[in-house]
């Protein structure tokens, strides 16, 4: 339940006298606990922190040049697309222009995109390509 809903639905126990003063109390406590916590989590929200080309390159994202003129005509330079598939689902996506990075979530099915979750810093970014990383083959060794 959200605090909007409690404070309707306080405002119908008062109108209604249905509520005695401890369940008042009770109920005015859990509401502002939620409501502080709704608060919370609305400002608490990760910020991303932009991630330099260095570091992306280094690992392992493609680039892909692409050619738009009016993109060219604002910027100056040509656009370009920087990815790195992670599993045939999930791809890393690299803005140029902003230096964000997000994970696209897609759709199996068709190809689409279905979700997008933004990378907040270049450590985030180094822990979840190095979890995707293809095992290397163990070294066997024997007894002599």
């Amino acid at each position: 339940m959200q605090s909007k809903d409690y404070m309707q639905l306080l405002a119908n126990e008062y109108d209604n006298k249905e509520l005695s003063k401890d369940d008042l109390i009770s109920t005015l406590k859990h509401y502002a606990e939620l409501y502080h916590k709704e608060q919370t989590i609305k400002t608490n929200k990760p910020m991303q922190q932009p991630i330099n080309f260095c570091d992306i390159m280094a690992l392992g994202f493609n680039m892909e040049s692409g050619h738009d003129s009016v993109f060219f005509d604002q910027h100056g330079y040509e656009y370009k697309i920087f990815t790195k598939m992670l599993a045939p689902t999930l791809m890393l996506d690299w803005n140029q222009e902003t230096r964000l990075c997000e994970v696209l979530v897609i759709r199996p099915e068709d190809g689409h995109i279905y979700d997008r979750i933004p990378v907040t810093d270049t450590n985030s970014l180094q822990t979840l390509v190095n979890s995707f990383k293809k095992p290397e083959a163990d070294t066997c060794y024997t007894a002599c």
